[in-house]
């Protein structure tokens, strides 16, 4: 019956919502298994109302070093000390020299399962030395050839990186339409010109065009509808936009469905066919082919 117990406490602990054990009910075994090891006789017997309900049937020392270890366990829980109030003074005791020697400071002191765990958060630094590790094993290699193999491919993944050519175009383009804006609605020599070469509508009187803000009233009559219908189109971008992500969410449209991304992964697993094709496209996905900096600098913990 005490391993049935254990097994049951460790489960429990195991679960994390529910490491709300109650500890009076530990000790109360502990303390009666206790007793019981200690007393002159080797059995005890109980009979109705006098047996306890928590006493098994055999009990070892092993059993007591079980039950000890997971009430340790279990008051040493951050979750168990703050529903309780209780203070732990041993805090400090696994912060030891020696275990702050063994910290690593950068993504080539770590070992593999660290590494994998980071690259699949999307840390581009682990995933540039997953890239390393699996090019060494590929190529039965050092960490220096290694490297100078992951630089032809950082290189060559630069290349590649004229597939954003046109996101560059679009922001050239939202950033002068702009800027260009101002001066096309407010600005009278400038709008006079505009509406002479591709308007030629009625020129107001000049005490009507006294103030920026009448200028802008006159130019509003051929401003406003390509600039209603340019809002009004993204809008609806913005909308459809929106139902993607809501469908990628459901599962019906896979994750990561960009196009020029997937091109540019693409080409860069296709140019080096004999390393792993999903650590090319992780790799290729997290990259900034321009600056070499990672998309997702906020989690960026070590340097490579």
């Amino acid at each position: 019956m005490i391993g049935h117990v254990c097994k049951s406490i460790r489960t429990t602990r195991a679960s994390s919502c529910n490491l709300i054990i109650p500890a009076i009910m530990h000790r109360r075994i502990l303390n009666y298994h206790q007793r019981t090891i200690t007393s002159s006789s080797t059995t005890t017997t109980r009979s109705g109302s006098n047996k306890d309900e928590f006493a098994p049937d055999n009990v070892t020392e092993s059993d007591i070093a079980d039950l000890q270890e997971e009430q340790d366990h279990l008051e040493l829980s951050p979750f168990y000390r703050n529903k309780n109030n209780i203070s732990n003074k041993n805090d400090t005791m696994f912060v030891t020299l020696e275990n702050v020697k063994e910290m690593p400071l950068s993504a080539i002191e770590m070992n593999n399962d660290d590494l994998i765990v980071l690259a699949a958060m999307q840390n581009h630094l682990a995933r540039i030395e997953v890239l390393k590790r699996h090019i060494m094993a590929v190529d039965l290699v050092d960490y220096d050839t290694a490297t100078t193999t992951f630089e032809e491919i950082k290189d060559y993944h630069r290349w590649v990186g004229i597939l954003s050519f046109p996101y560059t175009i679009g922001v050239g383009l939202a950033l002068t339409a702009g800027f260009a804006s101002y001066p096309l609605i407010f600005h009278l020599p400038t709008v006079e010109y505009f509406n002479e070469v591709y308007v030629t509508t009625t020129v107001p009187d000049a005490k009507d065009l006294e103030t920026p803000l009448e200028v802008g009233i006159w130019s509003w009559r051929w401003m406003e509808p390509p600039i209603g219908q340019i809002s009004f189109f993204l809008l609806c971008l913005q909308y459809a936009r929106r139902q993607i992500m809501n469908l990628q969410s459901l599962g019906t449209i896979p994750q990561g469905s960009n196009i020029v991304m997937t091109l540019r992964a693409r080409q860069l697993a296709q140019k080096f066919p004999r390393y792993n094709a999903r650590i090319l496209r992780e790799f290729s996905f997290t990259d900034n082919v321009f600056t070499h900096k990672p998309f997702f600098s906020n989690i960026q913990i070590f340097r490579v």
